[in-house]
């Protein structure tokens, strides 16, 4: 029973090791609090495949904010208009 248990506790201690890493690519969709960063990350270009994907899924980001601004801009209009 003790090998058993040992045996799932290593095995989840090697499925977080491996998973740990990828934790900073799921993280990296938290571009609301590290705007500045991603700015200046994404206004050169990249030289690895990562950070080019991180800068495409920033601009994706970025032009979603965009759309919903002008999309609260716009009822604030049709508000003031009534």
């Amino acid at each position: 029973m003790k090998k058993k248990i040992k045996y799932v506790g290593l095995c989840i201690m090697l499925a977080m090791g491996l998973l740990l890493p990828q934790a900073d690519n799921l993280k990296a969709n938290d571009f609301a609090s590290n705007e500045g960063y991603y700015l200046e990350l994404c206004s050169v270009p990249r030289p690895s495949k990562d950070e080019a994907a991180i800068c495409t899924q920033f601009k994706e980001y970025y032009k979603s904010k965009g759309n919903d601004l002008e999309q609260q801009i716009s009822s604030l209009n049709r508000d003031m208009s009534s």
